[in-house]
């Protein structure tokens, strides 16, 4: 059984890796 904090603290993860992701993405077109 899975807790609904479990699941926001990966859903939150997974948000953190991608906004990282974008923050250097733009940092390479800028």
């Amino acid at each position: 059984m899975i807790s609904s904090l479990q699941v926001s603290m990966r859903l939150g993860n997974k948000l953190s890796y991608i906004s990282m992701k974008n923050m250097e993405l733009t940092r390479l077109l800028i």
